[in-house]
């Protein structure tokens, strides 16, 4: 969350405001004040998703998720190992896709299991299953993942898309699915 509101914090001004309108003011300040390695309430992340889209519209929240997802994995600490993979596998976003598996899960506590169900040529499926009601019911946040995992084109220099394959509400599952070229 805090890598999310200094994301929010590099916005332009107006864009910062309407976000902020959005949110309770008491979000920001708790994730501030929160240790790096704290847990907080899952609805902050739904929260600040929303206000997001709702200030950026469709396109600009597209590519403020991507750009939030390709900043992680340009840290010092993964940077190098993000293109050492690559040089070793070739242009193939897949092979990323396990690490994000285990950063959501590191992100989210007790919100889902992430896995990779499908990896072909061209083509990959992760599903989360245990998600909150009320992350599975929205399809914003929904959309953001979808939008975060198409950072992994970016890194790996091809042209792709991420679509929301599936989703079951009753058992907190859903289903991205990425294809490029």
């Amino acid at each position: 969350m805090k890598t999310f509101a200094e994301h929010v914090e590099r916005l332009p001004e107006l864009d910062r405001r309407h976000v902020s309108a959005e949110v309770p003011t008491a979000f920001f300040r708790e994730i501030a004040e929160s240790g790096t390695f704290a847990w907080l309430p899952f609805e902050y992340n739904l929260v600040l998703t929303r206000a997001v889209a709702a200030a950026l519209g469709t396109r600009r929240t597209h590519e403020f998720f991507v750009s939030l997802m390709r900043a992680s994995f340009e840290t010092p600490l993964l940077k190098g190992l993000v293109e050492a993979v690559l040089r070793l596998k070739g242009n193939d976003p897949s092979v990323m896709l396990q690490w994000v598996s285990r950063g959501f899960e590191l992100m989210f506590k007790d919100a889902g299991a992430w896995s990779v169900v499908e990896r072909k040529v061209g083509a990959a499926s992760m599903e989360v299953s245990g998600l909150p009601a009320a992350a599975v019911r929205d399809r914003v946040w929904l959309e953001s993942v979808a939008s975060a995992l198409s950072a992994l084109y970016l890194l790996a220099h091809v042209r792709g898309v991420t679509v929301i394959r599936d989703v079951d509400v009753e058992r907190g599952r859903a289903e991205f699915r990425l294809r490029w070229a």
